[in-house]
């Protein structure tokens, strides 16, 4: 049997040539993947005015920079774990293209609250993705953000 007939090496190849694509389409369109989602939360994405910054909260970058299938995080209150939270799930809605997220809190007006709270002043902080939100799908239970999702749901 010939390598080129083996299928781990045909899957192998065909995963290194999917790969070479995604970085050549990134960087054409200048665009962003899912281990670049902390640098889109620095330079698009604003606290109080100002670009947003993990500086004193250097771990969160370590948490949103995987890219594992499941990541499990302990935390103890109060770390900004949340914020962190929201804002790499509408981060990756807004760099990834038709890419979905549900983000889920014990009861209804959780979510309600949390969108309300939590995501909308964020947004609306941020240039890109003021310019990047849907209005006619833009409300506490789902927000069309270019061409992903991010649902809320209790």
């Amino acid at each position: 049997m010939t390598a080129a007939l083996d299928p781990n090496v045909r899957h192998h190849a065909d995963k290194q040539i999917a790969q070479h694509m995604q970085r050549m389409h990134a960087a054409l369109f200048d665009t962003y993947d899912l281990k670049d989602v902390v640098r889109y939360i620095e330079e698009k994405t604003y606290l109080a005015g100002a670009k947003f910054s993990f500086k004193d909260h250097e771990f969160q970058e370590d948490i949103l920079s995987d890219t594992s299938r499941d990541v499990n995080v302990q935390k103890c209150a109060q770390v900004g774990l949340t914020e962190a939270m929201a804002r790499y799930g509408v981060s990756t809605c807004r760099i990834m293209p038709y890419f979905s997220v549900i983000m889920t809190m014990p009861f209804a007006g959780d979510a309600t609250q949390f969108a309300k709270t939590r995501l909308d002043p964020f947004i609306n902080e941020s240039p890109d993705l003021r310019e990047a939100m849907d209005c006619n799908l833009d409300n506490s239970e789902i927000k069309a953000i270019g061409t992903s999702l991010l649902y809320l749901r209790g």
